[in-house]
């Protein structure tokens, strides 16, 4: 009994609801899915259940032990993603996993045996798309995705432990964020005050949302005078375009306060005078984000390419964390803005430019200068 509890332990994890802590149970079912169930009040229930089914899953593999030593790559990816869609994938993200293992990925794998499978396929598979001049961010998905599969196998116990999973995937290089500076987004401003969707791009530019959650704002999380400083916004919900539904959390699932800048206090205080319902922008229902790019590129496309560059609406967002950084902030405070979780992610959004650059070379001079001139009067003293 002591050997099951120890075996299915790793099966058992810990999670809270409402601060209460609670323990869920997720047992591979021997055919690429799940055996799932959370709730258990103690980690003794959820031991007990797992091991039950654990030992359920066991005596029916008996009869599929021979189906499995010859189950191919093919049969066995339709049946992983046939459960990944069903338990967590975006009708969005399920089309690119079908596409890429349907055109990349099966192509080499599908007709070779599941238990078969070694690392000197996987290197095989990265040399082939190298060679057929794939981009490097399609050779990274594709073996990511491949190496989900086959993690999924060893769990199920489909394919030996063959330290696949341990391989790095090829690195490809991220192309360089596009952000306005301070000067640029001030000249933009001013160059589209007529518009009607210049306060959303103010609001945008001065809290650096994301597209949903500007679109998901509610004036309940709205607090002009409170919280901090000025004010702030707490960024607990955002509208997911793609499902038309709104998520009362955000894309990482954390939430978080933004301090409310003078220049986007001036815009939310306007606005709540004319509210006409619960949201910042679309009054009774929320504003549909799918057309924030083309209305931002139009407005764009009017404008001198020298003073403003045209950028996508996301890159508003990093203009704000560009700014913030500009303006020498602790990172990590300017992390707590974002919602990053990881500061690594910061530091990509955050962009040197030569003007700030130039400024930062300037204010390190002259307190040289100045270090220079205190040493002289202590001389001369």
């Amino acid at each position: 009994m002591a050997k099951l509890e120890k075996e299915v332990k790793k099966y058992v994890k810990s999670y809270t609801n409402c601060d209460v802590p609670l323990w869920k149970v997720t047992v591979p079912n021997g055919s690429g899915g799940q055996i799932r169930k959370q709730g258990f009040r103690t980690e003794l229930d959820a031991i007990e259940f797992a091991g039950k089914k654990y030992l359920e899953v066991l005596s029916s593999r008996k009869g599929l032990k021979t189906f499995r030593s010859t189950l191919l790559f093919e049969e066995y990816w339709k049946q992983w993603l046939d459960v990944k869609v069903k338990d967590s994938l975006s009708t969005a993200s399920a089309m690119r996993y079908e596409q890429t293992l349907t055109q990349k990925i099966s192509p080499f794998f599908g007709s070779l045996k599941v238990s078969n499978i070694e690392k000197h396929h996987l290197r095989s598979f990265i040399s082939d798309l190298q060679s057929k001049k794939e981009k490097s961010s399609v050779v990274n998905f594709s073996v990511r995705l491949f190496k989900a599969v086959m993690k999924q196998a060893q769990i199920d116990d489909i394919a030996p432990s063959s330290g696949i999973n341990l391989m790095p995937s090829p690195k490809h290089k991220n192309k360089k964020a596009k952000f306005w500076d301070l000067k640029q987004f001030n000249y933009f401003l001013n160059a589209t005050t007529d518009y009607e969707m210049h306060d959303l791009w103010k609001l945008t530019l001065f809290t650096g949302l994301r597209a949903g959650e500007i679109s998901g704002l509610k004036w309940d999380a709205v607090h002009l005078d409170s919280k901090v400083g000025l004010g702030a916004i707490e960024v607990v919900r955002s509208f997911n375009q793609k499902t038309r539904s709104m998520q009362e959390t955000t894309k990482n699932g954390d939430r978080r306060i933004v301090p409310i800048l003078p220049e986007a206090k001036e815009v939310l205080q306007r606005l709540y005078l004319t509210r006409n319902g619960e949201f910042v922008f679309g009054g009774k229902e929320p504003l549909d984000s799918s057309h924030f790019n083309r209305q931002l590129r139009t407005a764009l496309n009017r404008l001198p390419r020298e003073q403003v560059p045209i950028i996508p609406f996301h890159s508003l967002r990093h203009s704000f964390c560009s700014y913030l950084d500009s303006t020498g902030m602790n990172r990590r405070i300017v992390s707590e803005i974002m919602g990053h979780r990881d500061l690594n992610t910061t530091n990509r959004y955050s962009h040197i430019n030569n003007q700030m650059m130039g400024n930062e070379f300037h204010r390190w001079l002259q307190s040289q200068n100045q270090q220079k001139t205190n040493k002289l009067e202590i001389v001369n003293l």
